[in-house]
């Protein structure tokens, strides 16, 4: 892999590559296996560099593979995957699409005391991050019912353009996966409803358990580990 990248016109120093080899190991990407290894790889799998050499080889694994079909960041790819599979999927493309927007603010003015108590309306105790889901279905649904979105935003001091931001890396997201196949052509984002706990229609197979507040706990830590 070294040898390979030292070609490149701006070759990254050798200290920066073996800093991403070991992310994307401990993310489960790449599996460090010796040469003698005669184990499979991983279906369409390949070590990663050729030539004669000693020492470790770096095999793509499954989840890997399918990242590598992904234009995201790796540990936002694994965490879309996983609520993918445990069909928790709407509030996690939410909380990837937080924290992958170039505009993280969401909450504006947060250091006034008056501000922060209208923001203790969405906080959610079992996670940072699902605040932020909170916020955004909050909007979606005010808007929904016909509200005016901008007086809402501003009511609780909120940025609307960092809501519209999430909402269209939102689809994006969606787009990936659906092109990857790992949710159907049919699959739609916000299709929540309009009730107090975070409820899905009954025939939303990507969302069947995304009301699972310990599910998503457990699946926003499994895709966003060591974080």
């Amino acid at each position: 892999l070294q040898r390979f990248l030292s070609n490149c016109l701006d070759p990254p120093a050798k200290k920066a590559i073996d800093a991403a080899v070991d992310n994307l190991v401990q993310l489960g990407a790449l599996q460090r296996v010796s040469d003698d290894d005669d184990g499979p790889p991983a279906p369409g799998g390949r070590g990663v560099g050729t030539g004669r050499h000693t020492g470790p080889v770096l095999r793509l694994t499954h989840l890997g593979i399918n990242l590598a079909k992904m234009p995201v960041d790796a540990k936002i790819g694994k965490l879309l995957l996983i609520g993918a599979l445990f069909q928790c999927l709407d509030p996690i493309l939410t909380v990837a699409a937080s924290i992958g927007s170039e505009d993280q603010k969401v909450f504006i003015n947060q250091s006034q005391s008056n501000v922060s108590s209208l923001h203790k309306t969405f906080t959610h105790e079992e996670s940072d991050l699902l605040t932020f889901f909170k916020v955004y279905r909050a909007w979606c649904l005010e808007k929904e019912k016909g509200g005016d979105e901008r007086h809402w935003c501003n009511k609780f001091q909120i940025s609307l353009r960092s809501l519209q931001q999430i909402r269209r890396a939102k689809q994006e997201l969606l787009s990936h996966l659906q092109s990857s196949g790992f949710c159907s052509r049919d699959t739609r984002i916000d299709t929540f409803r309009d009730s107090r706990s975070v409820a899905y229609p009954v025939d939303d197979a990507a969302n069947r358990n995304s009301d699972n507040t310990a599910l998503l706990c457990s699946v926003l830590c499994a895709g966003l580990f060591p974080n």
